[in-house]
């Protein structure tokens, strides 16, 4: 019961990658012969959908399970980006494409904003207008699973859509022509 759980706001990326693909890995481990894994998934998807809000685009960052509301804050591009494997797997087991097409659709999205390097989108994004906040970029914290997720969903899931593996090779040539240095000794 979502009502008995002490903390009420809950990270979507977090929750995602840990309890939802969790919860979907131990269904596809045991030979899928306990759906109640895959019914809990899907009840914890439920609640972390709540991120969108509209016709966003992207999801805010973290959702209070009570009231399903989320945080109105800016998130960053790893948070919003990093949901396709998960939120796929679970759209293939259940046959319903709505939660797929929200974290594919998030990343569409940051990959299609203004980049302030070719392929490099900034880190930071707001989720209400959608639109990247500053212009840092980073393959670190904040930005490296968004990065991460844009090629392992092209490799596991097995897409005849080349945006995914496209969008990642851009990303890795735009960092090699423009991020790479070589250090000098004692600098």
């Amino acid at each position: 019961c979502w009502k008995m759980l002490y903390k009420r706001v809950f990270s979507v990326f977090e929750t995602t990658i840990r309890y939802l693909g969790g919860l979907l890995s131990a269904f596809e481990l045991s030979d899928q012969k306990y759906p109640v894994l895959l019914e809990k998934a899907k009840e914890v998807a439920d609640k972390l959908a709540f991120a969108w809000v509209g016709q966003n685009a992207l999801p805010f960052g973290f959702v209070n399970f009570t009231a399903n509301s989320p945080t109105m804050a800016t998130s960053n591009i790893a948070e919003a980006g990093t949901l396709t494997l998960e939120w796929s797997t679970l759209s293939s087991h259940i046959g319903d494409q709505t939660y797929a097409n929200l974290a594919v659709g998030a990343v569409r999205h940051i990959a299609n904003l203004p980049d302030p390097l070719p392929g490099l989108p900034a880190q930071g994004i707001d989720p209400q207008d959608g639109k990247s906040v500053g212009g840092y970029v980073t393959w670190g914290g904040g930005s490296d699973s968004y990065f991460e997720y844009l090629i392992k969903y092209a490799r596991l899931s097995n897409t005849n859509d080349p945006f995914f593996a496209n969008t990642w090779h851009t990303a890795v040539d735009s960092s090699i022509k423009t991020l790479l240095r070589t250090s000098i000794p004692g600098n």
